[in-house]
């Protein structure tokens, strides 16, 4: 089950400008992200005017009827060509982007509040390129959906390391639910998932930023992030631990 919920007053957002949607946690699936896809959410409602293209790795455009589903729903490649031109397009055209990558699908783990954001910048870099607002966005149970089986084991996280550098994802190890059993499976657990949407932090357009530039709006989105996961935790996943960038 999913729900999309607008912080504090979706008004905040003006349908002339661009805005990079950025959700956090990856988690297995980045389920919660594709909430951004379809109108069933609720999004067209709590931001009129908006359109909205969910970015995924370049790799899924490759397999055969899953290429088509992501056709179908409006979905782009990862790439900074690709969003650039989410962003860029005609005013209210955005973007909605996972920044964690395949690195945070492999500490994924339920009630885990690991995010890979403390050094990754280049979203940022890209969002004053364009001039897009940015929009801290988190899936609150978006890592309570499997169970991670590689936590604690070296040597598979190493050669899950190396074969993501490879095929920039990385083969997981994890355990859900079954068909028709609780126990153990591949099917995700039944177990809500609820997209908290922040206000946007607006930037002004720069193509040539600076370092400076890019590290003032990077610590302000992080504590923004953290702003919002605070603020929202106990009523959503009271059971999270609390937030960690790495």
């Amino acid at each position: 089950m999913k729900s999309l919920k607008a912080c504090k007053d979706s008004t905040m957002f003006d349908a002339s400008k661009n805005y990079l949607f950025c959700y956090h946690p990856h988690g297995v699936q980045s389920a919660g992200a594709f909430i951004m896809s379809t109108g069933a959410s609720g999004f067209d409602e709590l931001f009129p005017g908006l359109s909205v293209s969910v970015q995924t790795l370049s790799i899924n455009f490759s397999v055969p009827v899953f290429r088509e589903n992501c056709i179908g729903l409006g979905m782009g490649d990862a790439s900074k060509e690709t969003i650039t031109n989410a962003l860029t397009k005609c005013p209210g055209s955005c973007a909605a982007l996972v920044t964690g990558g395949a690195r945070e699908s492999m500490i994924a783990q339920p009630y885990s509040a690991k995010v890979v954001l403390k050094d990754r910048a280049g979203f940022v870099k890209l969002a004053i390129r364009t001039g897009a607002s940015l929009v801290p966005m988190w899936g609150f149970g978006e890592n309570n959906l499997y169970m991670n089986l590689a936590d604690g084991h070296p040597t598979i996280r190493k050669w899950q390391r190396r074969i993501q550098r490879v095929l920039t994802f990385a083969p997981l190890l994890v355990q859900g639910r079954g068909v028709f059993s609780y126990s153990s499976g591949l099917v995700p657990h039944r177990r809500p998932i609820t997209v908290v949407v922040g206000c946007p932090i607006h930037i002004e357009k720069d193509e040539n930023p600076s370092q400076e530039k890019i590290v003032k709006y990077h610590t302000m989105y992080k504590q923004a992030i953290k702003e919002l996961f605070n603020n929202y935790r106990d009523i959503y996943d009271p059971k999270v631990k609390n937030i960690e960038f790495v």
